[in-house]
């Protein structure tokens, strides 16, 4: 169902059925806003913004390739309107990273954890309390 948020509508949509489950989607005029969990009411309503917003049938036309095997790269405009100037650099880095692969801290770095940080050894499992009272 459509939603206003400043001047531009926003519409949502689900895939009912991914590997990681229920997946909404949710778009504006000026591209995809946001991917994520689907609440319980969007689950129980019937209709769909697709009808209304050419952008979210594309995303969820494309979402459906993804997961079926046959897509690796988007062809969507994406909505940065909602975020921080720290969030769009993080956006941006992300966006180069290419399909089937992962980073974890600066290339070259020994360790991808906080510099001058020790690791914490995990606590024995026998050593924490077990709930129960006796």
């Amino acid at each position: 169902m459509a939603q206003r948020e400043g001047t531009s509508a926003v519409y949502s949509g689900v895939l009912r059925e991914t590997p990681a489950g229920p997946v909404a989607v949710w778009v504006t005029r000026h591209g995809v806003r946001r991917v994520g969990d689907v609440t319980p009411d969007m689950l129980d309503e019937e209709g769909s913004d697709v009808a209304r917003s050419a952008t979210l049938a594309s995303a969820l036309l494309q979402l459906r390739e993804y997961f079926a095997g046959n897509r690796r790269k988007f062809d969507l405009s994406l909505d940065f309107s909602g975020a921080t100037a720290f969030q769009r650099r993080i956006y941006a880095r992300l966006l180069k990273i290419p399909y089937g692969r992962g980073r974890v801290g600066r290339a070259g770095s020994r360790s991808s954890s906080w510099p001058g940080r020790r690791r914490q050894p995990a606590p024995d499992r026998r050593s924490l309390p077990s709930g129960r009272s006796e």
